[in-house]
């Protein structure tokens, strides 16, 4: 409703009012449908959120227990043919593990939700941790491999080292899947440009099957390969480059692909970094204090997965550890009050009382007594960065994911305990 005074001549008192009604019943609708449709769009963006963590602590769950007893089983004395199909097991395993991570990847992307971790890394280091493994595919292939430096690329540098080391393994493992003959190469150059900033420049050329002119501006694009040629031939689930391209952006920088003149594809990408200064541990590796050896580690396990427990204290035997195993936070909580050790495990999915209660608890026992605080380690199934935070603010000292690999869990150990592994 809207009012409009008309004055006749000069008094003060309108002749006339003009009111005007406008029927906004319509408007209002789609006002509501709309705040409706955010409303119904958050939560369904929540309950997407929920059931893929579930759906990865349900999978990583067993998971966990087919990789780490598969690798323990590798390590004993057997004949080739079945040493053959442990590593067809552990193979498989760790591909379901490789695709369950790109799905949550994509997820997390999709759900603005990817985070870029940033702190000092060493480049060098960090890349050749990615390419002594690729090497292993590609002798394995039969095909070259090689690896180049530029005299800038040395040095530690500030930005996520594990994103980066994704898309290089990314684009690396697949120019190795692509090509039967000739090689790959990896190529890696920075350009210093103002102060302490500079480009990293990462190129991995290939002699595979080449790129088609017509797949080029989708090669980015999800769950896109090719053709279903490719699909039925390679395998994959087409994600890898889809999250090479956002992780990139998320950086800064820019990837591209181009066929070769001859044969093969070049892929290359540039983010910005700045260069940084050595951490305090890796400048003096002999400043951290040395792991106990005087005495059997004694460890407090709570998992109430009665396979994950079992893993573990495969996992650790061999190191002289002392385990002892609980099923939930409670137990957990009571056991120890009730004893010394060194070190806790602490699964964070358990009936009664959960992990990060637990680990409250425990964190409130030890300030209350004035307690020596215990290295507490987080274990779960879930990978997502929001449960990691939440472990360590509730006193974990360090987060692992499942699956649990031995020497995974060994360098956590170490880390937890403050030493590096040997």
């Amino acid at each position: 409703v809207n009012s409009l005074p008309i004055f006749e001549g000069d008094g003060p008192t309108p002749a006339q009012t003009l009111t005007t009604f406008v029927d906004i019943t319509q408007l209002k609708r789609q006002e509501t449908a709309l705040i409706e449709a955010v409303a119904a769009a958050e939560r369904a963006s929540a309950a997407k959120s929920t059931f893929l963590a579930n759906v990865s602590h349900e999978i990583r769950t067993p998971l966990n227990g087919v990789i780490a007893l598969a690798k323990a089983l590798s390590r004993l004395d057997m004949p080739d043919r079945q040493r053959e199909m442990v590593g067809i097991i552990v193979n498989s395993g760790e591909s379901l593990e490789r695709i369950l991570n790109d799905l949550l990847d994509i997820a997390k992307i999709e759900a603005s939700r990817m985070e870029l971790e940033i702190a000092p890394f060493d480049l060098a280091a960090e890349i050749q941790t990615c390419t002594d493994l690729m090497r292993l595919r590609a002798d394995g292939k039969g095909i070259a491999f090689e690896v180049a430096f530029s005299s800038e690329a040395k040095g530690f540098f500030l930005g996520d080292a594990l994103r980066l080391r994704q898309v290089v393994a990314n684009l690396t493992a697949n120019a190795i899947k692509f090509t039967d003959s000739g090689g790959v190469s990896l190529t890696v150059e920075v350009e210093p440009l103002a102060a302490d900033d500079c480009r990293l420049t990462i190129t991995v050329n290939d002699t595979g099957i080449g790129l088609d002119a017509d797949v080029l501006p989708l090669l980015f694009e999800r769950f896109v390969q090719g053709d279903d040629t490719f699909t039925r031939r390679f395998g994959g689930t087409g994600l890898g480059l889809a999250i090479c391209k956002n992780l990139v952006t998320l950086m800064g920088g820019k990837i591209e692909a181009r066929a070769l003149p001859e044969r093969g594809s070049s892929f290359a990408f540039s983010v910005p970094l700045r260069r940084a200064e050595a951490p305090a541990a890796a400048a003096s590796e002999s400043s951290a204090p040395a792991v106990r050896t005087d005495r059997r580690l004694r460890v407090l396990l709570a998992e109430d997965h009665p396979v994950n427990q079992r893993v573990v204290q495969l996992i650790l035997a061999p190191h002289g550890a002392d385990v002892v195993v609980v099923e939930n936070g409670a137990l957990a909580l009571e056991a120890f009050k009730s004893g010394q050790f060194d070190l806790v495990l602490m699964d964070l999915q358990m009936p009664v009382m959960d992990g990060l209660t637990a680990t409250r608890a425990i964190r409130a026992h030890e300030e209350a007594g004035d307690f020596a605080r215990t290295p507490i380690v987080a274990l779960s199934a879930s990978a997502m960065a929001s449960h990691q935070r939440e472990a360590l603010q509730a006193g974990a000292d360090l987060h692992l994911s499942k699956p649990i690999t031995a020497l995974g869990l060994v360098a956590g150990i170490h880390q937890a305990l403050g030493a590096r592994p040997a």
